[in-house]
C-alpha cells in the first residue's frame, strides 16, 4: 500500500490515508506530502475522490463506509499496470518479493525506464521512490484472495505453488487451479518445473482456446533455463545457468541462503527473454545488496550471539532459513517464531513441528492475528504443547520483553539466533 500511494502522489495525485498506528514507513510518505492519520480518519476518507482499501480492512470500516468511492488494492494495482507498455508480474507461495527485487536491481543498473512495485525494500534504496520510467512495471503478484487474477502480465513468473492461505483457498488442488489461471492471464509465462502449471494450464487452456508461451527454469534436465554446480561457501553462492543445455554463463550472490541460486535463475530467465544484456546482469547480481527482513543480519545480542532476521512463515521457508542458519552457527541454531495467522498455524500445524524441530532451541511467541480473530484458527499455545513432545529445548514467551529476558540468559557467543515471522518485529529483541 505505501508503494501505492507513493507512485500515486508522484504521478501529481494528491495523496492522504490512514493505518493502524505509526511507523517509519509513515513519516516517508508524510516528507512526501501525503497527509496521514493515525486511527480513524472519516474526515480524510470523506473528502477523497477515491479511497483504496487492502483485503485486511474489514468492510465495515467507517472509511469504506463514508467514501465517495472505493478500490480494494488489487484491482488498483491491476488499473495502474494498464498504464504501462510492459508488465512484468512474479508470483509464487514463496521468493516473491526477494525475486522482484533482484530483477528490480538489474533493471536499475541497466538504466532501463521501469518502475516497481515492491512488497519488500531493497536495502540502502528509496524503495519510495522507485519510478524510473514507464516502458515496463515489475511488480509482486500476491495469491493472496487470488489478487494477481487482476493483472494481465507480458511475463508471469510462477516460482512455485505451495498451500499457504488456508482462508482463502480450499487445499493445494485449490491454489494450483489460481495459479494456473494466473499463468493463462500472460503472454509468457517462466515456471519452474517442479510444479505442474503448463499441464493443468493447459487442461484449462484447451477448454477455452487460448495460448500462452511457457518458459521453464530449475534445477532439471527439462529445464530451459538450468541451474548448474552450486559453490556456496562464507556467503558466497557461485552458480551455473545453462541455456538448452548451453552454458550460458557462471554467477554470483551474495547469500547464505542457497535458495538465491534458483530466486537469481529465474531472474536471469526474465532479463534473458527480455532482452537485458548479459553481463550486465551477472554485473548486477553479483552487487546486489539484499532485502529488508530477508536473511538480514541485524548485529549481537549482549551475549554475542548473531541475530538474523527473516519474514519465514511458512514450514518450507523455516527449513530454508534454519539450514542456511547452520552455515553462521558455531555452536547452536536458536530459532525465535511467532506463527502469522491463526488459519495458517491450525492447518500446517504438523509441518510447523517437523520444520522447527530442526533447530536446537525454540523460541515461541504468540500467534500475530494479522486480519483473524483466534476462532478462526489454533493459537501459538497448541503448536508449542506439539512440539515439547519431540524436542527438549523449546519454550513460550508471553510477549517481547519475556522473550529478550530469555535469550540474553540463554545463548552465547557461538550461536545464531533466527527471529522469523511475517509480523515479527525482531528489533524488539535487541
Amino acid at each position: 500500500m505505501s508503494k501505492l500511494c507513493a507512485y500515486t502522489q508522484s504521478r501529481g495525485v494528491i495523496c492522504t490515508g490512514s493505518d493502524a498506528k505509526n511507523s517509519e514507513v509513515l513519516q516517508k510518505l508524510r516528507s512526501l506530502g501525503v497527509q496521514i492519520e493515525v486511527g480513524n480518519a472519516e474526515g480524510l476518507a470523506r473528502k477523497a475522490d477515491l479511497v483504496v482499501y487492502t483485503s485486511a480492512i474489514p468492510k465495515d470500516c467507517r472509511e469504506i463506509k463514508v467514501a465517495k468511492q472505493t478500490i480494494e488494492r488489487k484491482s488498483y494495482l491491476g488499473k495502474i499496470a494498464e498504464q504501462f507498455d510492459k508488465v512484468i508480474a512474479i508470483s509464487g507461495s514463496h521468493g516473491k518479493t526477494t525475486v522482484t527485487s533482484m530483477l528490480s536491481w538489474v533493471m536499475m543498473q541497466a538504466k532501463i525506464p521501469f518502475t516497481a512495485h515492491i512488497g519488500g525494500d531493497i536495502i540502502g534504496v528509496d524503495n519510495l521512490n522507485m519510478y524510473f520510467g514507464n516502458e515496463c512495471l515489475v511488480t509482486e503478484a500476491c495469491e493472496y484472495a487470488r489478487s494477481f487474477l487482476e493483472l494481465s502480465p507480458d511475463i508471469g513468473v510462477v516460482l512455485n505453488v505451495d498451500f499457504d492461505h488456508p482462508d482463502c483457498y480450499r487445499n493445494i488442488a485449490d491454489t494450483y487451479l489460481a495459479f494456473s489461471l494466473f499463468a493463462l492471464r500472460s503472454g509468457t509465462v517462466v515456471y519452474d518445473n517442479k510444479y505442474n502449471i503448463q499441464m493443468v494450464a493447459n487442461g484449462i487452456d484447451r477448454l477455452r482456446g487460448g495460448s500462452v508461451n511457457y518458459v521453464t527454469f530449475g534445477d532439471n534436465e527439462q529445464s530451459k533455463y538450468k541451474l548448474g554446480n552450486i559453490d556456496s561457501a562464507n556467503g558466497v553462492i557461485n552458480f551455473e545457468v545453462f541455456r538448452e543445455g548451453v552454458l550460458l554463463d557462471n554467477f554470483t550472490v551474495y547469500s547464505y541462503n542457497e535458495i538465491n541460486a534458483l530466486c537469481g535463475l529465474s531472474v536471469i530467465a526474465v532479463a534473458d527473454i527480455y532482452g537485458i544484456d548479459m553481463q550486465s546482469v551477472k554485473e548486477s547480481l553479483a552487487t546486489f545488496p539484499g532485502v529488508k527482513n530477508r536473511f538480514q543480519c541485524l548485529g549481537l545480542l549482549s551475549t554475542g550471539a548473531r541475530v538474523v532476521t527473516d519474514y519465514a512463515h511458512h514450514p518450507r521457508e523455516i527449513s530454508t532459513v534454519i539450514k542456511a542458519g547452520r552455515k553462521l552457527s558455531i555452536d547452536r541454531v536458536v530459532t525465535v517464531f511467532e506463527p502469522h495467522t491463526f488459519s495458517r498455524t491450525k492447518a500446517l500445524l504438523n509441518d510447523f513441528v517437523d520444520s522447527l524441530s530442526a533447530s536446537d532451541v525454540v523460541v515461541l511467541m504468540p500467534t500475530f492475528k494479522a486480519r483473524e480473530v483466534a476462532a478462526d484458527g489454533e493459537d501459538c499455545y497448541k503448536l508449542y504443547e506439539l512440539l515439547s513432545k519431540s524436542m527438549d529445548n523449546v519454550v513460550y514467551c508471553v510477549g517481547y520483553e519475556e522473550a529478550k529476558n530469555y535469550l540474553a540468559k540463554n545463548t552465547t557467543v557461538n550461536d545464531v539466533v533466527l527471529t522469523i515471522g511475517a509480523g515479527l518485529d525482531a528489533s524488539r529483541l535487541l
